[in-house]
């Protein structure tokens, strides 16, 4: 019976802690646990050591209290690896955060998505929720991709006055048996779509066309002065442009829904949060969403986790 009492007493006092694992979420660089390379799901234990190949590399961890992100730190100057030893004081039951520090407010040049030119993620068929604005007859919405080998323009798809992106039109027709990689695309509204097309073989980049044939939406016009030779005076004419760059994204990555939906699942089983602001908040797994799939959850990633993970 004092065997017993003994070792119900030791069970009560064990570190809740021990035991746990976490998994590995997102790995940038070359990073070792107990000298095997990680990779993306693989389990740890909260002891030994992780190894970092430069100051560089860090690891994001997933797991009941959350995601925490963890890089190393070099013993000497002469070590060519930095370590991080495990403990359970890295990962703390009470997390604290900081507001979101999101900016809501649409910016110039963003008239879909607040993103500017960086990493884009979509699902096929994103709807967005601004609708396009008015087109005259003859005028029509669409992309203006960058690529290695040159400008080439894709009509977008219009459902319903909303712009719906789909992953097809951001496949190009290959040449040299490749497709050309998009590195960077403009969505317009194009006014007059002859001179946009003859343009495209003057202009090697965005930038390059920008200067020279297209403006960036505006709400009023643009004026520029030419000289009478009859009355010898300047007289106020509104510039025309062929079209006018309503967004500019950088990379665009397409997300499978699935995939996504599967991801999250297996983050919201290793935490348990009771809802969607403790998971991506007090959790932190905001960070992770916004590196692994950048802007998909200000998009359609809020909309997946209320309907398809039931999560509020």
């Amino acid at each position: 019976m004092r065997i017993l009492s003994i070792l119900i007493f030791s069970l009560l006092f064990i570190s809740p802690v021990a035991g746990q694992y976490y998994y590995v979420a997102f790995i940038k660089g070359e990073v070792y646990y107990q000298d095997s390379l990680l990779k993306k799901k693989d389990r740890i234990e909260i002891k030994g050591e992780l190894r970092f190949k430069s100051s560089k590399d860090y690891v994001k961890l997933s797991g009941p209290n959350g995601l925490f992100t963890f890089s190393g730190t070099r013993e000497s100057e002469t070590e060519n690896e930095f370590i991080l030893a495990l403990r359970k004081e890295l990962f703390p039951e009470v997390r604290h955060y900081a507001a979101s520090e999101y900016d809501h407010t649409p910016q110039p040049k963003n008239y879909f998505v607040n993103q500017g030119k960086d990493t884009i993620c979509f699902f096929d068929e994103t709807v967005f929720i601004n609708p396009i604005p008015k087109l005259k007859p003859g005028e029509e919405i669409g992309y203006l991709h960058e690529t290695p080998q040159g400008l080439f323009y894709q009509p977008a798809f219009i459902r319903d006055s909303f712009l719906v992106l789909r992953e097809k039109d951001f496949l190009l027709k290959k040449t040299n048996g490749k497709h050309p990689k998009i590195t960077k695309t403009a969505v317009l509204k194009v006014m007059d779509k002859s001179e946009v097309l003859t343009s495209l073989s003057s202009h090697n980049s965005l930038d390059s066309a920008t200067i020279n044939y297209l403006i960036y939406g505006l709400e009023y016009p643009l004026f520029e002065y030419i000289l009478n030779e009859e009355t010898n005076e300047f007289e106020e004419v509104i510039m025309n442009y062929p079209a006018e760059i309503l967004d500019e994204f950088g990379l665009v990555r397409f997300i499978k829904k699935q995939s996504f939906i599967d991801d999250l699942q297996f983050h919201l089983d290793q935490c348990k949060a009771k809802d969607m602001e403790e998971f991506l908040e007090v959790y932190q797994y905001q960070d992770y969403l916004d590196e692994v799939y950048p802007t998909i959850y200000r998009l359609a990633g809020s909309k997946v986790l209320r309907e398809e993970l039931k999560f509020y």
